[in-house]
């Protein structure tokens, strides 16, 4: 029989990592199949509270002034005691550090719920085995918090997949800021990976795809953080100037209604890569050192391009043997192929 929460409000913890925080949508749109008036609730890192405002079953985010790898004991006490008066009934620890778990423990919610982790029993009260050797993908292991039996189904089902709502005004708005038209379809090629370069196609390989599909009638919009601005201008440097630079134009709200726009989103793996799923666009993705079966596109509309090769994945932020031949294997031909299925009759929403 299937288990039914009884829980009315949910504190949800969410991961530091963008592609996490949107996969961990799955968990909430299975909570609210389960129950449709659960009040949900993400703690996440300040960056994480406009990209969970796109979540319609997000009520409220509640963002963690605490950086990454730090502790802050204070600050999550001052938070914890404030978190107090909202009276969870329950809350889902995603991340399987110790120090995630510490605020609802803090704040006494009840019951604490998430998988084996680090040195944490006792803050969390209802641990759950999760088998990640059976149940490979992030997206799945966040799945089997709900029901393990039912983790396979509930991934084939369309209906947990991640879905961001598009500000269209907005949209607008950074069209217009930016000097962008969309007189012509739209490619955009998203070069960076937070990560480490391991994970991230050739700056040259970019530039050369943005030339072919320039050659083509092509725009193509090159889209990252800030940090990532020299990546992109890399990139339009190999492109010939066809592509256009926006690293470090937008904010995290922008990419996601920008991305809308596109018939196509050529990426690695990484966070604008799930996030070009849940605006469901069309996705070519590129894997190297990590790998496509734990963090695919959750998307029906995607192309995965990688190589069988005897080092990968390696999961390292910089390529071990120093040649980085499982992504310059790929080459930009390679990739404007496996975008053509998605290329023609493509219409802009």
């Amino acid at each position: 029989m299937t288990q039914e929460f009884k829980q009315t409000s949910l504190l949800l913890v969410g991961p530091s990592w963008v592609g996490d925080m949107v996969m961990a949508q799955g968990y909430m749109k299975a909570c609210r199949i389960r129950q449709p008036k659960m009040a949900i609730d993400v703690l996440g890192p300040e960056w994480a509270i406009p990209l969970v405002q796109r979540m319609p079953e997000v009520r409220n985010g509640v963002p963690l002034p605490i950086g990454h790898g730090e502790l802050g004991l204070k600050k999550r006490w001052q938070l914890a005691q404030e978190l107090r008066d909202q009276q969870y009934d329950e809350a889902v620890i995603l991340p399987r550090s110790a120090k995630s778990a510490l605020i609802p423990w803090m704040a006494g919610i009840p019951k604490r719920v998430g998988m084996k982790g680090e040195w944490r029993y006792g803050f969390i009260n209802d641990i759950r085995h999760v088998d990640r050797q059976a149940i490979n993908s992030t997206f799945d292991q966040f799945l089997a918090l709900q029901n393990p039996v039912e983790t396979a189904d509930m991934h084939r089902s369309n209906l947990y997949h991640p879905r961001l709502m598009v500000d269209e005004l907005n949209r607008r708005r950074t069209l217009t800021r930016l000097r962008l038209t969309v007189d012509q379809p739209v490619v955009i090629l998203a070069p960076g990976a937070e990560y480490g370069s391991a994970k991230r196609w050739p700056a040259s390989y970019f530039g050369e795809l943005a030339k072919l599909l320039h050659q083509e009638g092509y725009v193509v919009w090159v889209i990252g953080s800030p940090k990532e601005r020299t990546l992109g201008g890399q990139v339009c440097i190999f492109s010939d100037g066809t592509a256009i630079n926006l690293c470090g134009a937008t904010s995290l709200q922008d990419c996601i209604d920008l991305i809308s726009l596109a018939c196509v989103v050529v990426t690695n793996d990484s966070g604008l890569m799930h996030i070009a799923a849940a605006v469901d666009r069309s996705i070519v993705a590129i894997f190297g050192s990590s790998s496509e079966f734990k963090t695919p596109p959750l998307s029906n509309k995607a192309a995965i391009l990688s190589k069988n090769m005897s080092c990968r994945p390696c999961h390292a932020r910089r390529c071990p043997l120093g040649h980085h031949q499982c992504m310059r294997a790929i080459k930009a031909g390679d990739v404007l192929e496996a975008c053509r299925p998605f290329l023609p009759g493509s219409e802009i929403p």
